[in-house]
């Protein structure tokens, strides 16, 4: 299941600001705030035993979002492309798995 994914099933929304309850425009004061807010929610300590397991996946997911809208570069990229770098990576790896397959047997799998 792919990050966002998890995010639908987790918080009902793939919106990155959605789950922090933000705008695109917040500050990143306002966004460390609204972190800090969200995560004594979802914390696996301030959970029943019978939930611990969804709410630690959800504190993960919490500190992936936490990551990449604290992070200028990462939060430049979710909000120009909708992608989070790790997803980037995962489609230049199959990309690249791709073009190692139609390289010819004679190129020896190098690229020039």
């Amino acid at each position: 299941m792919s990050f966002f994914e998890t995010l639908e099933t987790l918080f009902g929304t793939t919106d990155l600001y959605e789950v922090l309850r933000l705008t695109k425009t917040a500050l990143e004061s306002e966004v460390k705030r609204a972190y800090r807010k969200k995560s004594l929610e979802v914390h696996p300590d301030r959970a029943t035993e019978a939930d611990k397991a969804q709410a630690t996946e959800k504190f993960q997911c919490l500190s992936r979002v936490y990551t990449v809208l604290s992070d200028q570069d990462k939060r430049a990229l979710y909000d120009e492309s909708g992608e989070i770098d790790d997803d980037v990576a995962v489609q230049e790896t199959r990309l690249g798995c791709i073009l190692e397959i139609t390289v010819p047997e004679n190129n020896c799998g190098r690229y020039n």
